[in-house]
């Protein structure tokens, strides 16, 4: 009998999750940085992107600036005045943190961020974010004008 029992749990905790997955959250974010934002109650890391850690500085020019609060300030403008909507496409990390395909007026919030050039694809990113990426840097866009020490680390730097 306690193995029937653990079983049915198993199962419900599956049918959950497999729901949950595939559910939308729909709201008004809070961005935590420039690839994270809560929204009610649940944290997405965005889907195929990086970015600089909140407190991260990096050396523009001659300057030494902020370069992980210009990438959340980023994400906060592309979130502004618009519903958010997250799916959930994932678990990654030793704390699980769910992985996360989000929009904002119809728009996608990870290829923007890597549009405006104040992210990077993240290894595995898709080839359309990969080309976004390569016209940012083209056109001189956040990163793609700065020096190399602006890249988050570990993001794969834009050829």
């Amino acid at each position: 009998m306690i193995k029937l029992t653990a079983l049915a749990v198993s199962f419900t905790i599956a049918a959950i999750a497999s729901v949950h997955a595939t559910e939308l959250n729909r709201g008004t974010p809070t961005v935590v940085d420039g690839r994270t934002l809560e929204l009610n109650g649940q944290r997405y890391v965005l889907n195929g992107i990086d970015a600089p850690d909140l407190a991260q500085t990096c050396t523009w020019g001659k300057k030494e600036i902020r370069c992980g609060l210009l990438s959340k300030t980023a994400l906060m403008d592309l979130v502004a005045g618009a519903e958010v909507t997250c799916k959930s496409l994932g678990l990654t990390g030793s704390r699980p943190t769910v992985i996360g395909k989000c929009q904002a007026g119809g728009f996608d919030l990870g290829g923007n961020m890597v549009h405006t050039g104040w992210a990077v694809t993240a290894p595995g990113a898709s080839d359309d974010y990969k080309r976004v990426q390569d016209k940012a840097k083209t056109a001189h866009r956040g990163f793609g004008a700065a020096v190399s020490s602006c890249r988050p680390t570990g993001a794969t730097a834009p050829a």
